[in-house]
């Protein structure tokens, strides 16, 4: 999965794995964003925070409530007590179904690092977002690794070990590994750029 697409009442957002790193779209109230998050940019620190409605949530549901009144007037007029039950009976629904819909808290994950990416974390997006989370780190790690552990980008072996331990810090490897891979170079001889 290289690719992650949610929308939420008019937001909508697309996250695509790339080469150099996360491409993240935003389409918000009429703004566009594209953004290209570099690899060293993008962490994993994760926070899960609730939001309370927008304003133009709650200006929607008073639009939709004002309009479902304005339709059932006429019904509430013609003395039919039936009809009369039965607007009212369908009118308390609608109203009800749609604050459900709307006024639900709404959860988002982010991950921080350099920059924040923010993601719907509602119950149906939950393992979607999980499952791409790790498929990001998976892709930035095996990228950092083939693009500073490959001894021949450097000039010296002090160079490159220093590297190896900023990989270590960065949890990019462990520290089994950077003990091989220190163990395996100290015997090397001729370490210079061809």
């Amino acid at each position: 999965m290289n690719e992650l697409r949610q929308k939420h009442l008019g937001k909508k957002r697309i996250y695509i794995i790339e080469e150099k790193g996360l491409r993240y779209q935003r389409f918000d109230e009429g703004r566009y964003i594209d953004n290209l998050y570099k690899w060293g940019n993008i962490g994993f620190e994760e926070t899960i925070i609730s939001q309370l409605p927008s304003k133009f949530e709650y200006i929607l549901f008073g639009s939709l409530l004002i309009n479902l009144l304005t339709l059932t007037i006429p019904f509430t007029l013609d003395g039919n007590d039936k009809a009369r039950g039965v607007v009212v009976g369908v009118f308390t629904v609608l109203t009800i179904f749609l604050s459900k819909k709307l006024f639900v808290k709404k959860y988002e994950k982010i991950i921080s690092g350099g920059y924040s990416v923010n993601f719907f974390y509602f119950d149906n997006h939950k393992k979607e977002v999980d499952n791409f989370i790790e498929v990001l780190k998976k892709t930035k790690i095996d990228y950092l690794k083939e693009k500073y552990l490959n001894k021949e980008n450097y000039d010296n072996l002090e160079s490159y070990y220093n590297r190896m331990s900023w990989l270590r810090d960065e949890e990019i490897i462990t520290d089994e590994e950077y003990q091989t891979l220190r163990n395996k170079n100290t015997s090397i001889q001729g370490f210079s750029k061809s």
